[in-house]
């Protein structure tokens, strides 16, 4: 249909802009992203103490974009920090093999404030993603918009 269809080309080329663009602010303005960073790699073992910030920042996600309020234990939450993990594991893996690049190209990088075209101070600007993270919470936040409770929230 026409409304899935919007949806989803919205959801991805939103996720691919913000995500990029959220990571590259200071963790205090965050919006989307104020206890991860692109630094932090899933592991894969939710249960890891290094894992923490994954899951503080997916229960953030879930609550902001779809307003569930989940558990870190939650099935919901472990499900979302495997799709995370699987993305950056299986693009870590083809950049290894070198069918990707590490390059991130416009609008998926942090260059530009997304919704003005301002460049963003230097110290913050970033247009590669050694580690496929940034990759990984882009397919995340997508994943999240596609939801319908994205769209069709009361």
């Amino acid at each position: 249909t026409l409304n899935a269809a919007l949806n989803r080309r919205m959801a991805l080329e939103l996720s691919c802009q913000v995500t990029a663009y959220d990571l590259a602010l200071p963790s205090a303005q965050r919006v989307l992203f104020p206890h991860a960073d692109r630094t932090i790699v899933p592991s894969g073992n939710a249960a890891a103490a290094d894992q923490q910030p994954i899951l503080l920042n997916l229960q953030h996600l879930h609550q902001r974009l779809l307003g569930e309020t989940l558990a870190l234990d939650s099935s919901e939450l472990l499900a979302s920090y495997q799709l995370l993990s699987d993305l950056q594991k299986d693009g870590a893996a083809a950049m290894a093999a070198g069918q990707l690049s590490a390059s991130l190209t416009p609008p998926c990088d942090a260059r530009s404030k997304f919704a003005t075209g301002e460049p963003l101070p230097a110290a913050q600007q970033f247009s590669t993603d050694p580690s496929y993270t940034v990759r990984a919470w882009q397919g995340l936040v997508a994943y999240l918009l596609m939801d319908y409770r994205f769209t069709f929230q009361p």
